[in-house]
């Protein structure tokens, strides 16, 4: 995997003396990646990294969950140049700040792959391990109050049904 490697300031700019960086190609899936080389700045308590992505008027932004990003399908799938930024959120947007843009460039390629299946966007992966891990202890909950429910329901014609005993 090739790296580019960007330098973030406290002064929320970039050390780059350019401002646009080959990305790779169309359809490439984790051929490059977009290193920020001073991960200490990720590493602060409370604040939250994105990488907010524009192309054709479509802004996406991906949660950041390491001062690296791969280059996945999820922004291959269509060559050209997309303008790039870095924002970060402290304590859910009680402080924001944003870094200078950048561009990346995915270059055109000679054939057109269609795409059948898009793998997980690496950079939101353990968000997605997350969510199944919630998905999976909501479940048990779920079987649990249900079987906890039918017990109390138990429990209760048993007691009505013995009150009846005593009252008859």
């Amino acid at each position: 995997m090739k790296l580019i490697e960007i330098y973030l300031s406290d002064e929320q700019t970039h050390a780059c003396s350019r401002n646009i960086f080959y990305a790779g190609r169309k359809y490439d899936d984790g051929a490059m990646a977009i290193k920020f080389v001073n991960e200490e700045l990720f590493k602060a308590p409370g604040w939250k990294y994105y990488l907010k992505v524009l192309k054709d008027g479509i802004l996406q932004e991906i949660p950041m969950m390491e001062n690296l990003f791969i280059i996945s399908t999820a922004l291959t799938k269509e060559a050209g140049v997309y303008t790039c930024q870095i924002i970060a959120r402290y304590n859910f947007g009680e402080k924001t700040k944003s870094f200078s843009e950048f561009k990346l460039e995915i270059e055109e390629t000679i054939f057109d792959q269609e795409i059948t299946e898009i793998t997980i966007d690496p950079n939101i992966l353990s968000l997605y391990e997350e969510l199944l891990k919630l998905k999976e202890h909501l479940e048990k909950f779920t079987i649990n109050f249900v079987t906890n429910s039918e017990i109390d329901e138990i429990l209760e014609e048993v007691f009505e049904n013995g009150q009846e005993k005593n009252v008859n």
